[in-house]
């Protein structure tokens, strides 16, 4: 479920804003968590999201070009993982998920109005398509006072 859905079916009124969204080519980290070939044209999308109008996160995502041309511009008014099933048959699943407490570097805080060193909550998501193949990688920073985790397990 993504955050748009998930906000809503808690009773609150979600927001996102694109800050900046482009091409880069896939180096380092986000090579190896592809597992692609250095130079692969990944797209990238920085935003930053609110509930009832309060900052609660920036994340910059990270999408594998070639599987969605045209993406960007549909992304502005769309929640990403919608225009990824509604237009592309892109349905994504959970590989890997990373999280940790941490401490807010200058630049995630201020995206989010506090102050640097704030308490956050880092996420790294890595996504499959149906197909097997990581088509994204998340990075999101928290505000730690908007987050609750619950797990629930089945006997």
């Amino acid at each position: 479920m993504n955050f748009d859905k998930l906000a809503r079916k808690q009773g609150f009124t979600p927001a996102w804003q694109v800050l900046e969204s482009g091409t880069m080519q896939a180096t380092g980290e986000l090579q190896e968590l592809f597992n692609v070939e250095e130079g692969t044209e990944l797209f990238h999308v920085f935003e930053t999201g609110s509930l009832d109008g309060h900052q609660v996160y920036y994340s910059e995502y990270f999408f594998l070009a070639e599987i969605c041309p045209g993406f960007l511009p549909k992304i502005v008014s769309r929640p990403m993982t919608d225009v990824l099933r509604e237009d592309y048959s892109i349905h994504l699943y959970q590989k890997d998920l990373l999280i940790r407490p941490i401490n807010m570097e200058e630049e995630t805080a201020n995206h989010i109005g506090l102050p640097t060193h704030s308490p956050g909550i880092f996420f790294r998501r890595i996504k499959n398509s149906q197909q097997r193949r990581i088509v994204q990688v998340d990075y999101e920073y928290w505000r730690a006072d908007s987050i609750e985790l619950r797990s629930t397990f089945s006997s």
